[in-house]
C-alpha cells in the first residue's frame, strides 16, 4: 500500500454564556461545530476570552465529542482555575497514543454545564485532528 499524506484538522467551537443566555444554564450545549467519522483527535487547547462566573463560583463546564468529558472533564470555574485565566492557551486533557479517540460517526462538539448555571464566559475551544 503505498503511503499516503495526512492533513492535520483544526476545528474551533466557541462557547459563550455572555453573548448568548440559553447556554448559560445546566445542560449539555450544542457548538454547531462537527468532527466527521473517522476523525483521530490528538490534542485541545482552549482560550477564555471572558473569565467566568456563576453564583458563588462553583459552576462547572466539561468539553465532549464521543463521550462525556472525553476533551476536558467537569471543572470549578472558580478564581484561579483555568476557566478564570484570560491570559494564555491552556490544554485540554492530555491525548495519547492510549487515549487518543477515533470518531466512529460524526460528533458534534458539546459543552456541559453542571453545578450552577453560568452568569458569565466566553472561550474558543480548538480541537486537532488527523482524517
Amino acid at each position: 500500500m503505498a503511503n499516503q499524506f495526512l492533513k492535520l484538522n483544526v476545528v474551533k467551537a466557541t462557547f459563550d454564556p455572555s453573548g448568548d443566555a440559553t447556554k448559560r444554564v445546566i445542560a449539555a450545549h450544542s457548538s454547531g461545530v462537527f468532527i466527521p467519522a473517522n476523525a483521530i483527535i490528538t490534542k485541545s487547547m482552549y482560550d477564555v476570552l471572558t473569565t467566568f462566573t456563576s453564583a458563588t463560583d462553583a459552576g462547572e463546564i466539561a468539553v465532549s465529542v464521543a463521550s462525556a468529558g472525553d476533551i476536558k472533564a467537569a471543572t470549578a470555574i472558580s478564581t484561579g482555575t483555568t476557566y478564570d485565566n484570560i491570559a494564555a492557551l491552556v490544554a485540554g486533557t492530555p491525548i495519547s497514543a492510549a487515549t487518543a479517540i477515533k470518531l466512529s460517526a460524526d460528533k458534534e462538539v458539546i459543552f456541559t454545564t453542571t453545578v450552577e448555571a453560568l452568569t458569565a464566559g466566553k472561550l474558543d475551544f480548538y480541537i486537532e485532528y488527523y482524517l
